[in-house]
């Protein structure tokens, strides 16, 4: 009857001085377990140190810590599961919600890339139509090159036998003119001659006619012997 009486009164006393535990463990005041297992310490601390030293108290103190240890560490194993539990929940909503960034992200990087690969291809037929018509242009000009230099040489050709034949044409004419010159000198010293031997010839008719004239007078019965 004693040792339940001495139990009775130890657990009235341990339960009044581990209440404020009771009362911190209900608010969740506690961030883990070994803040916890501070508190609890010090109320067995303070326990073996003011109540009686009897079996009975000791036995209650044992069963109580052990009850109580046994208790909260279920509590704080279930809120850490608990917590673990939200904490799986939160890493898979961030993983789902990366997962769908990543998939849009690599949607649009395919997009993009398509996009731009699209816009290359373009830009090498670009490239490869300008090169092909650099080189026709090139070609073109390089034929036209040909064929008017081709004219070029035909034409200075042409002009040149032209000019060839022209100066020859003008020695030519240079040569009829020396000719016609000489024939227009020699005419004219004919001419020149003629009228020489007109005026010569002329001359000397006259002298002849007056001769006759004179000669007649003088013999008689001609017709200037009555003017005599």
């Amino acid at each position: 009857e004693n040792w339940k009486v001495g139990c009775q009164r130890a657990r009235v006393v341990l339960e009044e001085m581990y209440r404020s535990v009771e009362e911190k463990l209900h608010s969740n005041a506690y961030s883990d377990f070994m803040e916890y297992e501070r508190d609890r310490r010090k109320v067995r601390a303070a326990f073996v140190e003011q109540a009686p030293k009897h079996h009975s108290s000791m036995f209650v103190l044992s069963e109580f810590m052990e009850d109580a240890v046994s208790s909260v560490s279920s509590r704080f194993i279930n809120r850490m599961a608990i917590q673990a539990q939200e904490t799986q929940y939160k890493l898979e909503d961030q993983i789902q919600r990366l997962e769908f960034d990543i998939k849009q992200e690599r949607a649009q990087s395919q997009r993009t890339i398509a996009g731009l690969m699209e816009k290359i291809k373009e830009q090498e037929h670009t490239i490869s139509a300008g090169k092909e018509k650099e080189r026709e242009i090139t070609e073109k000009m390089l034929a036209e090159k040909e064929m008017h230099s081709d004219e070029i040489i035909q034409i200075s050709q042409n002009h040149s036998k032209a000019l060839q034949e022209a100066m020859m044409d003008h020695e030519d004419l240079l040569r009829e003119k020396a000719a016609a010159d000489q024939a227009l000198a020699e005419a004219a010293e004919k001419v020149q001659e003629l009228g020489d031997w007109k005026k010569l010839n002329s001359s000397q008719a006259l002298w002849d006619a007056e001769r006759s004239r004179v000669e007649g007078s003088a013999a008689p019965g001609g017709p200037g012997s009555e003017m005599v």
